[in-house]
């Protein structure tokens, strides 16, 4: 009996932990097809995936990170793409536009960010 007990639970935290994944995979999938977004919150992500804001926070939390993190650092790659995009000669961006275009509305935010991820400005990353 104890060791069908055991065996239970083992099943049972299996499927907790394939539930985990995926939700885990559909938050992902979400935050880059919303990336644009500058609305894009935790609140609006759990909302639209039925579930709760807390357990996001969970599912962010065993990779190290928070889903407003993991926002904001995919938001700033794809602003890099775009400001390399722009020193190629591939676009004429400005880089306000290059800013909501990536889902800050705030342009101040946005070079504040910016500046304490890479230690430099949008304007000197995209000149490098």
């Amino acid at each position: 009996m104890l060791y069908e007990r055991a065996g239970d639970t083992n099943v049972n935290s299996a499927q907790v932990d394939i539930s985990n994944a995926r939700v885990y995979s559909q938050t992902l999938r979400y935050i880059k097809n919303n990336l644009k977004d500058p609305d894009l919150n935790v609140q609006m992500i759990a909302q639209n995936l039925k579930t709760s804001p807390r357990q996001l926070q969970r599912e962010f939390a065993a990779t190290g990170t928070t889903p407003t993190a993991y926002i904001r650092k995919k938001r700033l790659e794809q602003a890099c793409k775009m400001l390399l995009e722009r020193k190629q000669g591939q676009s004429e961006a400005q880089i306000s536009s290059i800013a909501f275009a990536t889902g800050f509305n705030d342009i101040s935010y946005f070079n504040r960010v910016f500046r304490k991820s890479f230690g430099c400005t949008p304007s000197q990353y995209a000149q490098k």
